[in-house]
């Protein structure tokens, strides 16, 4: 019923017990209305003037830390809060001990302080917090319910697994290298001059010295080798085939950050790519009221959104130094499955824009045509490409046909598989 409604009810109930005279009845709707007055009052004015402050100075955390947080809630209004229940959302995938939860009365000025540690045993983009409240009046009747201030958000990259060397890239080396075979041309860095072959473009022929010499001459170029690598990290999360799909996911992370790790030791051009999605974009928090019924239901609406609406991938681009390093790390420690495209499809419509002077490196957890056609594809435009296959020893006649194009792959299964990637003489 509609507010109208309730009191028109209320009229006519005091109505009748005035003309009938029944004086039982009258008191027994005082006290109702009473009740009803005072629990909505409660309910109403009951989170006003509650202030709350998280302290955590931590944003970035290596797995293994702990991370202290303390959560103080202080009551600023001038009456009595007979009680409050006051939850700090923690991370589900860390484990929390001390006390993040607690029920209290507040009087005036009155101040309540929550202490308890987060283990980082995971890697993410966890958010901590916020501070939810829930109060109502003496006899259950109505609750409210109240998100806090703000929300905390700690970085967990994943481990990096020490690489002796890099061979993935030979043809590209990383690394100060002699160059052993010629692989691009720098028309920027002129080496020099020779007699004119059939077959040489005219846009080479160098017309100053052909002038001087009567002859028809060429110009060399030097020899350009590229170097550096861009990491696509496959996170589609039907290409797992729900086969040990967190464990071999994880892997994967871990796989890309390590040689993007190392390719960053060596002064090297890195970048990153994948088609997961952006746990940063599901981390949407604004402090406000929570229209909910449960407290369940209240929990879910103040913590991250369940799905993301990016329909770009994710990426960072390709750079050199401490901080495209940082980014990297940063992009693995967010990244997560998704549905949002096969990494082939991906590839096919990103790799225009892509550069080409770093070899790609595909981590992927399954070869198929979409990838094979992308691999083909970018051969054919100048890119070098090198498949890791993350927990997948399936044969398939797609491995033998990447090989033909020019495309190494590798089984990569174990840290220890990793590690050894350097032993392989490509």
């Amino acid at each position: 019923m509609t507010r109208t409604r309730w009191a028109a009810v209320v009229v006519g109930v005091l109505f009748l017990s005035y003309v009938l005279r029944i004086g039982f009845f009258t008191y027994a709707l005082y006290v109702v209305l009473a009740l009803v007055g005072s629990s909505s009052l409660m309910a109403r004015y009951g989170l006003r003037g509650l202030v709350d402050q998280r302290t955590c100075t931590v944003t970035r955390a290596r797995l293994g830390d702990v991370v202290d947080v303390r959560v103080e809630l202080r009551h600023r209004g001038a009456w009595l809060v007979p009680w409050v229940l006051l939850e700090d959302l923690t991370p589900a995938a860390l484990p929390a001990t001390g006390q993040s939860t607690a029920l209290r009365t507040l009087w005036p000025r009155q101040q309540v302080t929550l202490r308890y540690r987060l283990a980082c045993t995971r890697r993410g983009y966890h958010q901590i917090g916020p501070l939810l409240l829930e109060t109502g009046d003496l006899f259950g009747l109505k609750r409210r319910f109240q998100s806090g201030s703000r929300a905390h958000y700690l970085t967990v990259p994943p481990d990096l697994v020490p690489i002796g060397g890099y061979d993935l890239a030979a043809p590209r080396p990383v690394g100060e290298v002699r160059v052993e075979r010629r692989i691009v041309e720098d028309p920027s860095r002129l080496h020099g001059v020779r007699e004119w072959r059939p077959g040489d473009k005219l846009t080479r022929i160098h017309w100053r010295s052909t002038a001087r010499s009567g002859s028809l001459q060429t110009k060399i170029y030097e020899p350009s080798c590229m170097v550096g690598a861009l990491l696509c990290l496959d996170l589609y999360e039907p290409a797992y085939e729900d086969r040990a799909t967190v464990e071999r996911s994880e892997f994967a992370v871990t796989v890309a950050a390590s040689l993007a790790n190392y390719v960053a030791q060596a002064h090297q051009r890195v970048g990153f790519l994948s088609n997961g999605r952006d746990a940063a974009d599901r981390a949407r928090y604004a402090p406000a009221e929570v229209a909910a019924a449960t407290r369940w239901q209240a929990q879910r609406l103040a913590a991250m959104q369940e799905r993301s609406a990016r329909l770009r991938p994710f990426e960072v681009p390709v750079g050199r130094g401490e901080t495209t390093f940082t980014q990297i790390l940063d992009a693995s420690a967010r990244v997560e499955l998704s549905d949002f495209q096969p990494v082939g499809a991906m590839l096919l419509r990103e790799y225009p824009r892509l550069p080409r002077d770093v070899t790609l490196l595909v981590v992927t957890p399954r070869l198929d045509r979409p990838l094979l056609r992308a691999a083909v594809a970018m051969r054919h435009s100048g890119f070098v490409l090198t498949v890791l296959l993350i927990g997948n020893h399936h044969p398939t006649p797609c491995r033998a046909q990447l090989l033909a194009a020019g495309v190494r792959t590798y089984a990569v299964d174990t840290p220890r598989d990793l590690s050894r990637l350097a032993a392989v003489r490509l």
